[in-house]
């Protein structure tokens, strides 16, 4: 449903717990596969052979990766790298 809720979980008190969308819109076309979130307020997800990236605070996808069939995504310490681990084994490595 092009969502992404991210849910705070009271183990004391359990109706106190909050749940709150951050994403709601246009995303991907196909089931999201993997998440990352890097130290810099960003989000990667990746979905069939295309990644995105959006800015948490704003809810904003910020960049499109073409990308293999990603089962895995991570962020490298900094940020400044983003790798995704495909269906046929390879690593890649995104700017």
């Amino acid at each position: 449903n092009n969502s992404i809720e991210v849910a705070t979980i009271n183990s004391k008190d359990f109706e106190k717990s909050v749940r709150d969308k951050i994403f709601e819109g246009t995303g991907h076309r196909s089931d999201v596969r993997s998440l990352a979130i890097s130290d810099e307020g960003l989000l990667c997800s990746c979905s069939g052979s295309e990644g995105r990236v959006w800015n948490i605070r704003t809810s904003a996808c910020v960049r499109k990766l073409d990308t293999g069939y990603g089962l895995s995504v991570l962020f490298a310490p900094g940020s400044k790298y983003i790798l995704v681990g495909t269906k046929t084994g390879d690593i890649e490595i995104h700017e």
